[in-house]
């Protein structure tokens, strides 16, 4: 069980790390100059590889011999139940823009768009709300269903998002200047209430 697990925390180390380098400016840049003009659709082929993998990622997890840590109890429950609804709920309120607007679907699929500074709805609360809203749905998961397994993805999951908050936060410091930096003063990174 130990080196399935091993395994398994490598796997999602390693998709990680896929998804940072693929998605890094330099690397883009290097790719934009090898294939020229359909470099358009490098965002669509980018999103459709990561989303294979990561189905198949996640299908080989469920498949995985893990073991209970605990036995759930009803307050864990309730608790995990609802961190479960409130990050789907935050998260689909972000994710929405992707489907209803025509401009966040293109810019799920096609690279090169214009860059817009959101501050308003929940990122009034907080500058990334779709990862807290990430982190919620995890951890409410890992309370409702308390296995290695899901404990091994949740750690890999969260500390990469924490080292990619800090990555992304220099990126949109370079994108919008005085207009980020200022934001930043007025709004935490990802705890509501939470200020420096």
């Amino acid at each position: 069980m130990f080196t399935s697990h091993l395994l398994l925390a490598l796997a999602w180390t390693g998709y990680c790390t896929m998804h940072s380098i693929l998605a890094d400016q330099g690397v883009k840049l290097f790719i934009r100059h090898r294939i020229g003009a359909s470099f358009t659709y490098y965002r669509t082929f980018y999103n459709l590889f990561a989303f294979v993998l990561l189905a198949l990622l996640i299908f080989w997890q469920l498949k995985i011999p893990t073991k209970r840590i605990w036995q759930p109890f009803y307050p864990l429950y309730i608790l995990g139940g609802m961190m479960v609804v409130a990050g789907l709920t935050g998260m689909g309120i972000i994710l929405k823009k992707y489907f209803i607007t025509s401009n966040g679907f293109t810019d799920l699929f096609y690279e090169g768009g214009t860059p817009v500074l959101v501050t308003d709805g929940l990122h009034r609360f907080v500058r990334h709300p779709l990862y807290f809203g990430t982190f919620l749905f995890l951890w409410g998961l890992f309370l409702l269903i308390p296995i290695w397994s899901l404990l091994v993805v949740n750690m890999v999951i969260t500390v990469y998002t924490l080292i990619g908050i800090h990555l992304e936060e220099k990126k949109l410091i370079s994108i919008f200047g005085e207009q980020y930096l200022e934001y930043r003063k007025k709004v935490p990174m990802i705890w509501p209430g939470m200020r420096k």
